[in-house]
């Protein structure tokens, strides 16, 4: 029997030990609900607000039903941690790194269960101090220290690129390729007629805010014009790019 308005403090106190026992690991909706069964779903969902905003638990909303509980203590001290593990990983690397390859960088090192939410909690920080860069590379999105894309953060031109006039000249460029999505950075610098470094800070801005993809093409096929144009990251270079037009 589902009881509507059991004792508050009660399950209060139950749901923190709950959490203080899962650890970083946390506890997702369901478990909680499961736990729960005999709590009324919209007192618990209450219950839960509740403790949000005490400050005692931290909820993060991977989806429109999907939420994801820690403890704020706990979270806290690991994100402390492990902010410093992740940004020497990404400075010490020279790839493009997913999230799920740091996430299973920080479940080998903590030697035990971890949420991949907690990850995303420290990347999203770690992007918001400008520390980590996101990349996105086809449908997926990669990261990089910023120090790696210094040549394209630190150099910016006095003249912004006009991102109307860039995509002007991107959709003529797509147009005569026959809708071809993907074009040469090259193509578009001499389209656009301006400095190609201006233009490279000009992507990667876009690419940053999930605007621009970077595809890195055939070398061995480009023009040695392409491949002085192309945009290198960590090694690899990157020929072209794909707007988004929206």
């Amino acid at each position: 029997m589902i009881h509507p308005n059991p004792n508050l403090h009660s399950i209060k106190d139950s749901i923190l030990r709950k959490l203080q026992n899962a650890g970083i690991a946390g506890l997702n909706i369901q478990l909680i609900k499961k736990n729960f069964a005999n709590v009324d779903t919209n007192h618990l969902t209450a219950i839960l607000n509740e403790l949000e905003k005490e400050n005692q638990i931290v909820t993060l909303k991977h989806a429109a039903t999907s939420h994801h509980y820690f403890l704020k203590e706990i979270l806290d001290t690991h994100i402390a941690t492990l902010t410093n593990y992740i940004e020497t990983q990404f400075f010490l690397k020279t790839d493009l790194i997913s999230i799920k390859s740091i996430h299973k960088d920080i479940k080998i090192y903590l030697k035990n269960e971890y949420s991949k939410h907690a990850t995303q909690i420290i990347i999203d920080k770690l992007i918001n101090e400008h520390i980590l860069i996101p990349l996105k590379y086809a449908n997926n999105f990669l990261y990089t220290h910023i120090s790696k894309l210094i040549p394209y953060t630190t150099q910016k031109q006095t003249t912004q690129i006009n991102r109307d006039k860039v995509l002007s000249a991107y959709n003529k460029l797509v147009k005569t390729s026959r809708g071809i999505k993907t074009v040469e950075i090259y193509k578009l610098q001499k389209e656009l007629n301006v400095p190609i470094k201006q233009l490279w800070n000009f992507i990667m801005d876009e690419n940053s805010s999930g605007n621009a993809e970077l595809h890195k093409g055939d070398l061995s096929e480009s023009t040695e014009e392409a491949r002085l144009a192309a945009i290198e990251i960590n090694g690899g270079k990157f020929l072209l790019v794909k707007f988004k037009n929206e």
